[in-house]
């Protein structure tokens, strides 16, 4: 059945565990979220038939009076980060620390063994994890754009003629980390989506426009950054 583009819409949940700050925004719920009807995926997916086999979509269109979309994608990185932490401590063990010691009991095969080793924790460490997850949701909300866009008049009968203009800035809110080393890792996921979204045809996100905020600074601005 038919729906308004209106449907969707619901005051926003940031679910970051601990953080107790009240959004009191609204936003078109995209992802489902358990307990609660269809989201924009599920729905616009399921009604055109179309495979959307582990697809992994952003968490809200937003949109302030008078201001274009965004797709806001909330998410704990910090604390993903922490537990990631311990991977890049044993990369590093590997390659000084215990090299020497390995060498003197295996031989020097063992140099082939621990690079090998390396390479696969590296594909493990937090950059890398948080990039391919982002990458996902980024390319999935994109392809969910865009079958939004050739089904319009068969999804909704009533929508925003707003969404459809111009293309969508990708913004994820994460709680204020506590370690201000911390924003040199979003500096680096950053720049890294930034490069590899140039390689998988994005059509009505733009990429250039990626951040990663503070929820603070989301609520205190006017509007995200872009």
């Amino acid at each position: 059945m038919d729906k308004t583009w209106n449907c969707f819409y619901e005051k926003m949940d940031h679910e970051l565990d601990g953080c107790l700050i009240d959004l009191n925004e609204h936003g078109y719920r995209v992802d489902q979220k358990k307990g609660f009807s269809d989201g924009l995926s599920k729905y616009c997916f399921d009604l055109i038939r179309e495979n959307r086999y582990q697809v992994k979509s952003c968490d809200y269109f937003y949109k302030r009076p008078n201001r274009n979309y965004f797709c806001l994608e909330f998410t704990h990185l910090d604390l993903q980060h922490t537990n990631k932490v311990p991977v890049d401590s044993l990369i590093k063990t590997l390659k000084k620390d215990a090299k020497k010691t390995i060498v003197e009991h295996i031989g020097d095969n063992s140099r082939l063994i621990i690079k090998e080793v390396c390479q696969q924790l590296e594909k493990l460490s937090f950059d890398k994890v948080i990039v391919e997850e982002l990458l996902k949701k980024i390319s999935d909300t994109d392809r969910l754009i865009s079958l939004m866009h050739r089904n319009k008049s068969e999804l909704f009968t009533e929508c925003d003629p707003d969404f459809f203009i111009k293309n969508l800035p990708f913004i994820v809110i994460i709680e204020k980390p506590k370690d201000e080393g911390f924003y040199r890792v979003i500096d680096n996921v950053q720049t890294q989506i930034k490069v590899q979204t140039g390689s998988i045809g994005l059509i009505h996100i733009d990429s250039s426009s990626f951040r990663i905020i503070p929820i603070q600074d989301f609520i205190t601005s006017c509007e995200p950054v872009a």
